[in-house]
């Protein structure tokens, strides 16, 4: 059984308003002091499309050729987020919480499931999260890029209504649990992935296995609106 799961909208325990700490300052750094000349003019020379560019690479495919953009690369340590600052406190926060910029973090007890069923599959790396006046938050959170992109949607084996499509990329039509029901999955192409990110599927915004699905259910982690879908 496939799992699709949705990323949360609006300020709450799932999505805490803020900033990054020092990522902006990290990237600043590393674009003027570090990157040679021939290095910037792969972003134009702009500051702006470099970020542009290490934001890309939270939610889309590493090493593939874009049209008219660099190919991602793995995100290096210098473009990693360390810390994100809260507007206001939050008594709890989700086991999968999104952030700007596309990001998405996980705590400590979903990382270890993970890493458990897909070892070496994902990267992570640590992720403070500060509170209003410097108090930080007591779990420890990691960032996560999704490291597996799948072709694993069916259209054609989909239910009349279910999913909408713009130049090859499909969405669910209204998020609902029923039309999330009647997209069809390819269980060949999934194999034996866990979590993954469809390349034209994008909404759902990411995948589950029913292994770690029931995992997360097991150990009671509070997650994102997730839905059953149809398994062809």
């Amino acid at each position: 059984m496939t799992w699709g799961m949705f990323e949360p909208s609006g300020d709450g325990d799932f999505w805490p308003y803020g900033k990054y700490i020092d990522w902006d300052a990290k990237l600043e750094h590393h674009f003027n002091n570090v990157m040679s000349e021939a290095e910037r003019q792969v972003h134009d020379n702009s500051q702006a499309s470099y970020n542009l560019f290490v934001s890309d690479k939270f939610t889309n495919e590493i090493g593939v050729p874009r049209k008219w953009d660099p190919t991602l690369t793995p995100l290096a340590e210098h473009e990693q987020p360390s810390g994100y600052q809260t507007r206001r406190t939050y008594k709890t926060l989700g086991s999968l919480i999104k952030l700007d910029n596309r990001q998405i973090a996980v705590d400590q007890p979903f990382k270890d499931i993970i890493e458990k069923l897909e070892p070496g599959v994902h990267q992570f790396w640590p992720f403070k999260i500060l509170m209003p006046k410097g108090k930080e938050y007591p779990v420890p959170y990691y960032g996560i890029v999704i490291g597996t992109f799948l072709d694993a949607f069916r259209p054609d084996q989909s239910d009349e209504g279910s999913w909408d499509e713009r130049s090859g990329r499909y969405t669910s039509t209204n998020g609902t649990k029923s039309d999330v029901a009647g997209l069809a999955m390819s269980r060949k192409a999934i194999g034996a992935a866990h979590l993954w990110r469809e390349r034209h599927l994008t909404h759902p915004d990411f995948y589950l296995s029913d292994d770690l699905q029931a995992k997360i259910k097991q150990v009671g982690l509070r997650v994102t609106k997730h839905h059953k879908m149809k398994d062809v």
